[in-house]
């Protein structure tokens, strides 16, 4: 990126402007790796069985469809 910029502001340059690059832009270090818990389950609904459902393994009580909504039990 610091080389894209510098070649914008290469041509312009006159006696009256002038154009300096003084600084280089800073490189972001690679992030921590995300971290999640596996304490979910994940269930089909008998109706969209290609669209299942991600749950809490204490859930209890009925579930929804994602697609159609139609309530299902475990």
């Amino acid at each position: 990126m610091d080389d894209a910029i510098g070649e914008v502001f290469k041509g312009p340059s006159t006696k009256y402007v002038k154009f300096k690059q003084t600084g280089h832009l800073a490189v972001p270090g690679h992030p921590d790796p995300l971290k999640e818990p596996d304490d979910m389950v994940t269930v089909a609904s008998p109706c969209h069985w290609y669209e299942p459902v991600k749950v809490p393994a204490e859930h209890t009580g009925p579930l929804y469809c994602l697609i159609c909504g139609t309530a299902f039990a475990v």
